[in-house]
């Protein structure tokens, strides 16, 4: 259970302030293309970073169509989402195959889209990753519960550090906590994602 998540009604409100306190000056398709340019920068570096088992970190990035009927459970690896609401801002960092465009205010996002009187868009960043330790909720407390060379093994992890990364330059997320899979401040957090990337002298992303 992640306790020192807010309540709903709170991501809610959260949400709305985001948007509202965020406009976006740009149009949807320029902004989509900046938001898939940071999500390719931070998972550039975990090519250089051993994998699961000597295996090795691929990703693949797909621009989804949601208009288009198209199974992606076939796509290999762990899957990470990106979706965003009709004005282009990013709605929710995601990880699972639980991505989509619900209506119900029995999701989240769905939830601050329709207090915004909005839509989903049915454009969406899906990421497919290989080489990695798959990590259920679970498991989230301790990223160390399960033995691997680095934490950028878990599945978990590299959907927070896609989710914070993006807030680090500024792409605000409306479901501000959906990834947020670890109770670690924004600086505690880059702390222990530098440690990894200078174990394997990897050059820092610039946060």
């Amino acid at each position: 259970m992640r306790t020192w998540i807010p309540t709903r009604e709170e991501r809610v409100k959260i949400g709305i302030e985001a948007f509202k306190n965020n406009p976006i000056d740009k149009s949807f398709n320029d902004y989509y293309s900046e938001v898939r340019r940071h999500v390719e920068t931070c998972l550039k570096p975990l090519n250089e970073l051993p994998g699961y088992k000597t295996q090795s970190i691929n990703y693949k990035i797909i621009d989804a169509d949601f208009n288009i009927k198209k199974d992606y459970e076939d796509e290999k690896g762990e899957c990470i989402f990106v979706q965003f609401c009709e004005t282009g801002h990013v709605v929710v960092v995601g990880a699972g195959h639980d991505y989509g465009m619900p209506t119900s205010n029995t999701f989240i996002g769905a939830n601050i889209i329709n207090e915004l009187d909005t839509k989903w868009s049915n454009k969406a960043i899906l990421i497919f990753i290989t080489g990695l330790e798959f990590k259920t909720d679970n498991d989230s407390e301790d990223c160390g519960s399960i033995s691997t060379d680095h934490d950028l093994q878990y599945r978990n992890v590299i959907e927070m550090y896609i989710g914070e990364y993006l807030l680090k330059q500024g792409i605000p997320i409306l479901d501000k906590y959906s990834h947020k899979n670890y109770n670690r401040t924004p600086d505690e957090w880059w702390d222990e994602i530098e440690k990894i990337f200078d174990n394997y002298n990897i050059k820092k992303l610039k946060v």
